[in-house]
């Protein structure tokens, strides 16, 4: 957490409230970041509740966000 609020230049604190926001919104939980390869593509790959989603750049995020959380849903 510490690394990753230095880079967007916020107080780690901030983070930690966000996460127990998150938590207590009942939010998917942050997920581990794998680099696959070594040239950059502009696209992701996310692993959950066994299924993979491949995100293009461009994505709406918000669609993205209701994609993980239905599948972390199913998950459970």
């Amino acid at each position: 957490m510490k690394d990753v609020a230095a880079r967007l230049g916020l107080d780690t604190s901030i983070g930690y409230r966000w996460m127990q926001a998150a938590r207590q919104a009942g939010a998917p939980k942050f997920a581990r970041l794998v680099v696959a390869g070594s040239r950059p593509t502009g696209a992701i790959a996310i692993e959950v509740g066994g299924a993979l989603v491949r995100v293009e750049a461009g994505f709406d995020s918000e669609l993205l966000r209701e994609v993980v959380s239905s599948l972390s849903a199913g998950a459970k």
